[in-house]
């Protein structure tokens, strides 16, 4: 609500929330070239996942994140937040597009979501790096969150 009513012309343009409803929120809002916010360094609990590896562990990474990411004409836009005293500063990273290919079969498509993944993951890793001292879901990157989602590790065939 705070944000809704800090940023003029927000207002019913949030697509938060939970599951399909979110999904579906942020497909439209894509379609009218508008901009999502989120992190991908959690997934709970009974919610579909894609395996990755996060600093070496085994890490999900949320199914319908990494569905949204690949979508066509959706940029990834990786930002630092940094807190500078009482301020809190952005920093802007280079925009990653990462679009499937028209000629992708099925299975094309599944090699092609777990290097997407991946590739967020190691984005994540990247500005965690940065600023690790900074990083506000420290518990998830342990894995002592209760809710999270359980990682398992990536087969051989999926690590190539």
């Amino acid at each position: 609500e705070a944000a809704r009513d800090a940023i003029p012309g927000l207002a019913g343009n949030l697509a938060s929330g939970e599951g399909l409803d979110v999904l579906r929120r942020a497909r439209r809002l894509f379609s009218e070239n508008g901009v999502f916010c989120t992190y991908p360094d959690f997934v709970y609990e009974g919610h579909s996942a894609v395996p990755t590896q996060l600093f070496g562990l085994a890490r999900p990474m949320s199914t319908g994140f990494v569905y949204l990411s690949t979508r066509p004409n959706v940029h990834l836009l990786p930002c630092l937040l940094e807190r500078r005293g009482q301020r809190i500063a952005a920093r802007f990273f280079e925009p990653v597009v990462l679009e499937a290919p028209v000629e992708a079969t099925s299975s094309g498509v599944d090699y092609f979501t777990l290097m997407a993944a991946q590739t967020i993951a190691s984005m994540l890793e990247g500005l965690i790096r940065l600023k690790p001292e900074q990083w506000l879901l420290l518990a998830t990157l342990t894995h002592e969150a209760p809710e999270m989602k359980t990682p398992k590790p990536l087969s051989a065939g999926a690590a190539k």
